[in-house]
């Protein structure tokens, strides 16, 4: 696996590093907003997975290629990454954030078919057809209402899906069959979690990310309304003010969160169901 490590994120300095991992067939370009928006309080690194094909691999070979101690946020696969890189090495994470993503192995019977078929007719596709046309196929059910009709983000998604290839596809396939049961391993969870999901998220509901909340202690969760599966990049102003106030919080810099406008509808939420008071705060 090798590392990118945009040049916004390389000034040394006391600054935590910031682990992200991107999603399936996913590259540097999902986190894109948040390296522009975070790299002046973080040292980013970018997980590129290259043919790692389980999760335990990638978590193994993230922990050996990044600092001491860190922060680690992941998107969809990348979300069981970072669960897996907690439950490796505890002491190392100081703060999770997890991007519509699950905590369950692979479903049994019917359910659990019906995914092992969905990705591979994707990898059909691609194989036959090239990634670009497999993104094009996927698409519809990667994004929420307020974003379907954003030509400059497909486009982007297109592009992004169009630099990856079908065998690293598989690799992760094959990851995602295996992936490990990490509900035992949530009520031990002690740093600051930070949960974003879309309410129209059909791939990973928010329903996940709540029963995740229920489990952890230390979570709150963020619900952007008419956001689908790709947040990172139809919400980028929400998802970076809400991940740029968890890091400063966790990492004790409070002070330093500016206050900003928000994109679009979200709710917070805590164990308590109720809303957050300190959102407004949190999201600079």
């Amino acid at each position: 696996m090798t590392l990118a490590k945009p040049e916004l994120g390389r000034t040394p300095g006391r600054r935590p590093t910031l682990v992200l991992a991107p999603g399936m067939a996913c590259d540097a370009a999902v986190w894109e907003p948040q390296v522009a928006r975070l790299s002046d309080v973080a040292n980013i690194v970018i997980l590129d997975y290259g043919a790692t094909r389980s999760v335990t691999a990638m978590a193994v070979r993230a922990l050996a290629a990044a600092d001491d101690r860190l922060f680690v946020a992941g998107h969809s696969m990348g979300g069981r990454v970072a669960l897996e890189m907690i439950r490796l090495a505890p002491d190392r994470v100081r703060g999770l954030c997890l991007l519509g993503t699950e905590h369950r192995p692979r479903p049994d019977g019917a359910a659990g078919e019906a995914e092992t078929a969905g990705r591979r007719a994707l990898l059909a596709v691609a194989r036959a057809e090239g990634m670009q046309e497999m993104g094009r196929r996927w698409l519809p059910a990667l994004l929420g209402s307020g974003a379907r009709s954003d030509e400059t983000l497909a486009k982007t998604l297109l592009a992004m899906f169009g630099r990856g290839s079908a065998a690293a596809m598989e690799a992760q396939i094959s990851a995602g069959y295996d992936r490990p049961d990490h509900a035992g391993l949530l009520p031990r969870i002690t740093c600051p979690v930070l949960l974003i999901a879309g309410e129209e998220d059909a791939l990973r509901p928010a329903s996940v990310h709540r029963e995740m909340m229920g489990l952890i202690g230390s979570a709150r969760l963020l619900l952007l309304q008419g956001c689908g599966h790709m947040m990172t990049l139809e919400r980028p102003a929400d998802v970076s003010a809400a991940m740029r106030g968890w890091l400063l919080d966790a990492a004790g810099q409070n002070s330093k969160v500016s206050k900003g406008g928000h994109q679009g509808p979200h709710n917070w939420e805590r164990n308590n169901d109720q809303l957050n008071a300190n959102h407004d705060r949190l999201a600079g």
